[in-house]
């Protein structure tokens, strides 16, 4: 109760002082808390914004390699309109052939590839549009692929479209 000099021993000072420094600490525990979430709401609104940039970049890229490809064709057409024999035709021809051949070398540069597989038809890849009564095919196996189906890196990024014996 009393110490050396004989004077009555305050529990409470301690006390508020240590409550002091506890909410002061507090108080800078939420100033901090408050920045950090104005900080991390600040990054995910950048992010957002640097993707959108970023998707837009790569479908600007994808469309860019078609704009020549368009251009080639409306030559072609345009030629197509002046020919007047069936030898400038089969030239022109040649000039379509020559174009197909560059949009295939363009589709493949992205990682789009035929698909091969059109033998037995699988729901995954195939999409049914007919079916046809056919003697010499099996049931289940495709007679006639009306449309190329393709895959993307692997997946199918659209499914050929087919008529299935029954």
């Amino acid at each position: 109760m009393n110490d050396e000099n004989n004077k009555p021993i305050d529990m409470n000072d301690g006390e508020s002082h240590g409550s002091a420094v506890c909410e002061q600490e507090l108080q800078q525990v939420k100033e901090r808390y408050k920045y950090l979430l104005a900080d991390f709401d600040n990054y995910r609104k950048r992010e957002e914004k640097d993707r959108v940039a970023r998707v837009q970049s790569a479908q600007a890229d994808v469309l860019r390699d078609f704009l020549s490809l368009a251009d080639n064709f409306e030559r072609a057409l345009n030629d197509m309109a002046i020919a007047q024999n069936s030898e400038q035709l089969q030239q022109k021809l040649a000039g379509f052939e020559l174009i197909y051949k560059s949009l295939c070398k363009i589709i493949e540069s992205y990682g789009v590839t035929e698909m091969k597989d059109t033998v037995t038809f699988d729901p995954a890849k195939h999409e049914a549009l007919m079916f046809v009564s056919q003697a010499d095919a099996p049931s289940g196996s495709i007679v006639a692929v009306l449309e190329k189906g393709y895959l993307f890196k692997g997946t199918v990024l659209r499914p050929a479209r087919v008529s299935v014996a029954q």
